[in-house]
């Protein structure tokens, strides 16, 4: 049985999930996954560990995301790989990733929910992949992360993802949007 777990998380915009679901279905790795991959609408980038929904860590977890102070910034998907949990992977950490995460970490400390050393720029296609895949480089796919959510997963007989919330990055100023979008 999944308890309900809340987190905060990004999600791509419909126009590079398919991006990205086409690149999944060009190699093939969709077949190989087969019922070990989820589905597209789970796909996100994680910003937080998964806690119990309770009404009280739902508080805790709005206020974390409204506190969020960072700007928007391009995830850049460029390959695809992993061992048993593979992954749209990125080249490096994008200028903007560790701004966003370290505002939710710091949020997360002010309100007395230790995290780890963070999250890395990765979305999941599955945890448990058959097999090891050696790195396959994909056509770069520019996912502008504009928001963070709050969810909650595990909630219904099918695993999926609920909004509770979900705010936006700050704006990129104009003279900079060339340079990351």
């Amino acid at each position: 049985m999944t308890f309900p777990r809340l987190l905060l998380i990004s999600q791509p915009p419909t126009d590079v999930e398919q991006l990205m679901s086409a690149a999944v279905a060009r190699h093939g790795l969709d077949q190989r996954l087969g019922d070990a991959m989820f589905p597209a609408s789970n796909w996100h980038q994680t910003w937080s560990d998964r806690y119990l929904d309770t009404p009280s860590m739902r508080s805790v977890l709005r206020r974390v995301g409204a506190g969020i102070a960072a700007e928007a910034f391009t995830l850049t998907l460029n390959r695809i790989g992993g061992r048993e949990h593979w992954a749209f992977l990125t080249h490096g950490r994008p200028p903007g990733f560790d701004d966003v995460l370290e505002s939710v970490l710091t949020g997360l400390l002010r309100e007395g929910c230790g995290e780890g050393p963070g999250h890395s720029p990765h979305v999941t296609l599955s945890y448990r992949a058959p097999e090891p895949l050696v790195p396959i480089y994909i056509d770069p796919i520019a996912w502008p992360v504009r928001e963070v959510m709050l969810v909650v997963g595990g909630s219904h007989e099918e695993y999926d993802y609920e909004i509770i919330d979900r705010w936006s990055l700050q704006a990129v100023p104009a003279d900079l949007q060339g340079c990351l979008f």
